[in-house]
């Protein structure tokens, strides 16, 4: 008898761990849904409004890409009056790219573009560490990966800050969320 309540306790409490533990998982699918949810990922990169060329044969490629976005429904040229010099031009977004263009400015020979061209993601995730309190420590690595059209006609050698080598950087980085009866939420 004594036995038998010994083998009892052993698969009982075998069964409570198991039970604990499955709990206590977490998916990359999962890990990478909070991570959006709390860090909002994806994240466009905005190139500010000094990035464009200035003069040159660069110049007449970048218009052209400016043409290419007009002509394809991306922006419209503004309506209003851009100031003094008769090759000034403004560009307005429209709906399809409201979310990473703000505005193109021409000034003679000066273009300026203010929007993303890329969008911080998250590639990987490297693991998730639950301690015993519940708390969970999501290790994952972000990139960069372009916004098309926009990167592809307006990133000319290097007028956009992740052009090139940055695309192919990644970094390690970390949240920690604790899990709540509605769900995950970020701890500290």
């Amino acid at each position: 008898m004594r036995i038998l309540s010994t083998v009892v306790f052993i698969l009982s409490s075998a069964m409570a761990l198991l039970l604990l533990s499955c709990g206590q998982k977490m998916s990359d699918d999962e890990a990478k849904r909070i991570i959006g949810l709390y860090l909002k990922y994806p994240q466009p990169l905005f190139n500010g409004s000094n990035a464009g060329p200035a003069g040159g044969k660069d110049i007449a490629v970048f218009i052209k890409g400016i043409e290419k976005l007009e002509a394809d429904g991306y922006i419209r040229e503004s309506s209003a009056k851009s100031g003094g010099g008769r090759n000034n031009k403004d560009y307005l977004p429209t709906e399809k790219s409201r979310d990473y263009v703000n505005g193109i400015y021409i000034r003679d020979a000066l273009a300026y573009y203010d929007g993303a061209v890329c969008t911080e993601v998250i590639k990987k995730i490297e693991g998730v560490d639950i301690d015993k309190s519940g708390v969970a420590t999501i290790r994952f690595k972000s990139g960069y990966e372009p916004i098309e059209p926009f990167y592809s006609l307006l990133c000319i050698n290097n007028y956009c800050e992740c052009f090139g080598e940055k695309l192919k950087k990644t970094e390690t980085r970390a949240i920690r969320v604790k899990k709540y009866e509605k769900g995950w939420r970020l701890t500290s």
